[in-house]
């Protein structure tokens, strides 16, 4: 039958088994705290990457972000510039045949420019046409110099003497640009009182 002996040796062995399966959960439960605990590091460490990838993203987007808005804006300057730039010509009036003479015009810069002009004598006497509208100019690197036939009524002229009333205007603006030399025809002219 079953004694007292018999029962402590039960709960002898019973315990033992039990003592073995508590060691076994305490190690079990130590190796899965500290695999818990490396496993939050790499997540760490790995979120701390991730996070460290984006701002240099991040910075690396503001960065060419800030300077195509800088090209930007030194393009929009230098067009402001462009626009601001007066055209410069030089301007002469030459003469070609009985009647005729030419307007010469050198664009100094590459602004477009319009244009009209008329020949007179002496007490502002118009000898030439009276423009109706302004010549347009797009001057190119290649193509600087322009002319223009006039033609002059040689019997008005007075005391021999030509000036040409030249304007231009930039096409950018619409402001006055700058002729420059001399814009009088100082020659001795043939006809005329």
């Amino acid at each position: 039958m079953w004694s007292w002996w018999n029962s402590l040796e039960a709960v002898e062995r019973f315990s033992f088994w039990m003592f073995i399966v508590l060691i076994i959960g305490l190690v079990l439960g130590a190796v899965g705290t500290i695999s818990t605990r490396l496993a939050g590091r790499q997540i760490d460490r790995l979120k701390a990457q991730r996070d460290a990838a984006q701002q240099a993203e991040i910075r690396q987007q503001l960065a060419d972000t800030q300077q195509q808005l800088t090209e930007q804006r030194k393009r929009e300057a230098a067009a402001r510039e462009y626009r601001r730039t007066p055209p410069i010509v030089q301007v002469a009036l030459a003469a070609a045949a009985h009647d005729k003479f030419f307007v010469e015009i050198v664009a100094e810069n590459l602004i477009p420019f319009e244009f009209n002009y008329m020949v007179m004598t002496k007490g502002n006497s118009i000898l030439s046409g009276i423009p109706l509208e302004r010549v347009k100019v797009f001057p190119e690197t290649a193509k600087r110099k322009f002319s223009s036939a006039v033609s002059v009524d040689l019997r008005g002229i007075r005391d021999k003497y030509l000036e040409l009333k030249f304007e231009l205007w930039s096409l950018g603006t619409g402001a006055p640009g700058a002729a420059r030399a001399s814009s009088d025809y100082h020659q001795e002219v043939h006809g005329g009182r």
